[in-house]
């Protein structure tokens, strides 16, 4: 299945794109094998190591506690990755300099000395200082001047220790600076923190087993597209809903206009329940007593579904103060594959016959409704299924009418 999944995946994803997928370590070596013949060896960013949990389980010699993500490009020599959110603690402003807090970084670098290697005299203690064996300064003397002199260069936080560079935190968010990640992941929520978020939604029921935190998945898509507000965020395996709920919340903290695709079978768990094991049992069951509450089929899909429209009415609420929040796209629409809206009309004449010619008298299958000749219209023209659709009448027919004029 994942197979299939990821070469459509490549296909879609635009030229500096990014993937992630989350693995357990069971199927993590295969993952890679897959994706390197996929994607290509050299279109590897890395191996994150997610921490899942931080209670310890029994149940094996070593307390699993982690998941894998891995993180392949479509194309690495095009790839934009932004990294983390700078974090606005690091930086303080000790000299109340006008252009605000800063922290200080190395002033070396690993590349050959030249005229990168020469002593620096630190005029509170009267210390020349050189690079670090095997390094050199990053930048010449010549550079190095004007840093000093626009009071960019500190000696320490006391003035008596090697030079350092100043960076300002206002300079790097208005140039849209990130943080480098690490591969190890301890801070972005756990399994745990996915079902209390549900457990918020849906009146404390245990609904689905071991869904993802929002944290987790909204620091993946910042990697992929931290400033850039008008992207497409797609997830092959939807489950809970958690891509959708992460999009949302950037959209409402930043004022983006990012869009999810959310893919998803239509498990039935009726017969889930029957394949269950004891403890999966319980969850289903729960899933299946709500979705008879709000009187909804029992498929894994009208779960993510709820939790969408669920999670975009609590984020209004919870923001009903914030500027703009009116603006905010909470609304989506659900499509599932199926066959052609026509009539198979193409025969062999002896499969005709007279009784049967009356049968062709209209090419559209029955009980299929104009959403779903819409749907296939614009399809078949090339257009994006989320543009606006208004619903008018004219002359007695209702007439749909696709971002205002593109189709009629």
């Amino acid at each position: 299945m994942i197979y299939e999944r990821l070469i459509v995946a490549r296909d879609l994803l635009k030229d500096d794109g990014v993937i992630f997928i989350s693995i357990d370590d069971n199927e993590v070596h295969n993952l890679r094998k897959i994706c390197d013949e996929i994607f290509g060896e050299e279109n590897f960013v890395a191996n994150s190591i997610w921490q899942s949990r931080t209670s310890i389980s029994d149940d094996h010699e070593i307390s699993m506690n982690h998941n894998h993500t891995a993180i392949y490009a479509k194309n690495k020599n095009n790839l934009k990755f932004y990294g983390e959110k700078l974090n606005e603690s690091e930086y303080q402003n000790r000299d109340n300099d006008p252009r605000g807090p800063w922290k200080l970084v190395p002033l070396d670098a690993n590349k050959p000395g030249g005229d990168t290697n020469y002593p620096i005299l630190n005029t509170n203690n009267n210390k020349e200082y050189f690079p670090p064996e095997g390094r050199s300064w990053a930048i010449n003397s010549k550079d190095f001047k004007k840093l000093l002199d626009d009071n960019r260069i500190a000696f320490g936080i006391n003035g008596e220790r090697a030079p350092k560079k100043k960076l300002f935190l206002l300079e790097r968010l208005e140039k849209g600076d990130t943080k480098t990640p690490s591969s190890i992941l301890l801070d972005a929520g756990t399994t745990k923190d996915g079902s209390n978020e549900l457990n918020t939604l849906f009146e404390r029921k245990k609904i689905f087993s071991y869904p993802k935190p929002v944290d987790y998945l909204s620091r993946l898509i910042q990697y992929g597209i931290y400033s850039e507000k008008n992207q497409i965020v797609l997830d092959f395996f939807s489950g809970s809903g958690t891509t959708a709920h992460s999009v949302m919340s950037l959209n409402a903290l930043d004022g983006g206009d990012r869009k999810f695709i959310a893919i998803q079978l239509a498990e039935n768990l009726d017969e889930s329940l029957l394949k269950a094991s004891d403890d999966a049992k319980s969850i289903i069951k729960n899933s299946i007593s709500f979705l008879d509450s709000i009187k909804k089929k029992h498929l894994l899909t009208e779960i993510g579904k709820e939790r969408i429209r669920r999670t975009g009415t609590k984020i209004v609420e919870d923001n009903q103060d914030k500027a703009g929040i009116d603006k905010l796209d909470i609304g989506f629409r659900v499509y599932k594959t199926g066959s052609s809206n026509m009539e198979e009309v193409y025969y062999h004449p002896e499969q005709l016959s007279q009784d049967n010619l009356f049968s062709l008298a209209s090419n559209i299958k029955e009980e299929r409704t104009p959403d779903d000749l819409l749907t296939q219209v614009i399809l078949d023209l090339g257009l994006e299924l989320n543009l606006p659709i208004e619903e008018r009448t004219m002359h007695s027919n209702n007439v749909f009418i696709v971002q205002t004029n593109a189709l009629v």
